[in-house]
């Protein structure tokens, strides 16, 4: 199968090209979305060409990958809305996230014409789509070769234009490559990146990377001059697709990394590729208009003595340093919570009857956090030692709500979260009688303070000197009794509302890094 949304999901009678009413070069026995050389009928008038594909029923599409394509617009609601131009706009390959959550049932490619024989034709070469809102952060990285052809240079490998025939290449060697004598490139980032798959593209005379191996730097030194810090990333690969051979690796798990190496370990006896694009997951996040840093947010959490903290609902013994509204602290036995907000929603209010699911029905706030060490840092999903604290007003009391997601004591309540298409489950969800917890509401402000027994949540933060973790709210409507919106400080990546098992779950590749002063 192709990494690409499938043809039956398009009105092929309907999806043509105008000038001249040119249907799309896609058949009902295609399998995919994979259109190539769309042609409008010449004219002699000087305007541009409109490539307009209409869907069977209203569709969200995550994102177009096109080639010598132009303006990308969407049909909602009878209206024609332009999409934000890439960040690799004016390049000729480019990767267009499309709108958020946002079911249109047409998409358009306007294409500047070009002049032959006194006739003006447009052209689009190559379009697809994929299911996933993505941008393309390969431009940002600096590109290296282990060896580099004559007038091949590696950075030919980012500037989003793929030659028919012939691209980037290494020295050819006299035998094919090995895995003990491998051909490679590497892209390096100023600071790290998430990603989540590579899409590659090539001519008819570059043979590719024959047997692959794509790592992920893990080291702080310069991954030029490190050996030993690079591991494999687990992918699933789709066939060459027709377009200059384009073919996608999808990552297992999201990964975060300051450098990737492709190698070429067998089958072929150079590297030789056209164009690598390395796809960064938006989810929810609006596109950017420049490449953002995902080097992870940082926030250092105070050792007091006890008794400092009193939970008076007051933040007069806090220092005014805070994320987000958030601050922490700890003491020998105690996690402390503080946050202090102010929004013209903010009543903190919630009148879910369900304690498990009161991040569901109403305000609430989160503090996410990774109680063990050692654990893989681009992992999805929560593995034993992630833990969720949830605060919330509970029959009209404020509750700290102790998600454990994978407990192997086996202890407590298991919950599982469903909807029709997705099932979480929680190996261990309670209120926490031992925590403390005051809440001071007033007009579109409130203070919430609180401490959690750190036994309780089995976090030690002299073993760790830093974890893991990020804090959040959740917005409800007016009414106390819907979640509308959630806001965190370090996951920008943040799963939409509406499906309880993605409102249940913790993603642990989007934390930032918290320490521990001592």
């Amino acid at each position: 199968m192709r990494f690409s949304l499938q043809t039956d999901l398009l009105d092929l009678t309907n999806c043509l090209a105008q000038p001249g009413s040119v249907p799309i070069p896609l058949g009902s026995t295609n399998a995919n979305i994979e259109i190539i050389n769309w042609t409008t009928k010449p004219v002699r008038t000087n305007g541009a060409g409109e490539f307009i594909i209409r869907f069977k029923r209203p569709t969200t599409v995550g994102t177009l990958i096109q080639y010598e394509g132009g303006q990308v617009s969407v049909e909602i609601s009878n209206e024609w809305v332009n999409v934000p131009a890439p960040l690799d706009a004016g390049r000729k390959l480019q990767t267009v996230p499309l709108p958020y959550a946002q079911v249109f049932t047409a998409l358009k490619i306007t294409v500047p014409p070009e002049k032959t024989n006194d006739a003006y034709q447009s052209h689009l070469s190559f379009a697809t789509m994929i299911p996933v809102r993505a941008i393309n952060v390969a431009p940002a990285a600096t590109a290296s070769a282990t060896s580099v052809a004559p007038n091949r240079k590696p950075e030919m490998l980012l500037d989003g234009i793929v030659d028919p025939k012939e691209n980037f290449s290494t020295t050819p060697q006299k035998q094919n490559v090995t895995p003990e004598k491998s051909a490679s490139v590497t892209l390096t980032w100023p600071a790290s990146q998430r990603f989540r798959g590579l899409g590659l593209f090539r001519g008819s005379s570059d043979e590719g990377v024959g047997e692959p191996l794509i790592e992920s730097f893990s080291g702080n030194d310069n991954p030029a001059q490190s050996t030993n810090e690079w591991n494999p990333v687990f992918t699933r690969s789709t066939p060459p697709g027709l377009f200059r051979s384009n073919q996608f690796f999808v990552a297992m798990e999201m990964q975060s990394t300051r450098a990737l190496r492709l190698s070429a370990t067998g089958g072929v006896d150079r590297l030789a590729l056209g164009e690598i694009l390395v796809f960064q997951e938006l989810g929810a996040a609006p596109a950017p208009s420049a490449v953002i840093s995902s080097a992870p947010k940082t926030y250092t959490i105070a050792h007091v003595p006890a008794g400092k903290i009193k939970i008076d609902g007051k933040d007069d013994e806090w220092p005014a340093e805070r994320i987000d509204g958030f601050a922490l602290q700890y003491d020998d036995d105690n996690l402390y919570v503080l946050f202090k907000g102010k929004d013209p929603h903010a009543t903190f209010e919630n009148k879910g009857t369900n304690y498990f699911e009161l991040f569901h029905t109403g305000d609430a706030l989160d503090v996410m956090l990774q109680t063990r060490p050692g654990l893989t840092p681009g992992r999805l999903d929560p593995a034993p030692g992630d833990v969720r604290l949830l605060f919330a007003m509970f029959q009209g009391k404020p509750v700290c709500v102790f998600y454990n997601f994978r407990n192997s004591e086996l202890l407590g309540q298991s919950v599982t979260f469903k909807s029709e298409t997705k099932t979480v489950w929680c190996d261990k969800v309670e209120l926490l009688k031992d925590a403390k917890i005051d809440v001071k509401r007033g007009d579109g402000e409130y203070t919430l303070e609180a401490s959690i027994p750190l036994r309780a949540i089995n976090l030690l933060p002299a073993a760790l000197a830093e974890t893991r973790g990020d804090v959040g709210r959740v917005v409800s409507d007016a009414t106390g009794t819907k979640a509308v919106q959630r806001v965190y400080w370090s996951n920008n990546n943040v799963l939409p509302m509406g499906d309880l098992p993605d409102e249940a779950t913790v993603q642990p590749a989007y934390w930032g890094t918290f320490k521990f002063a001592e």
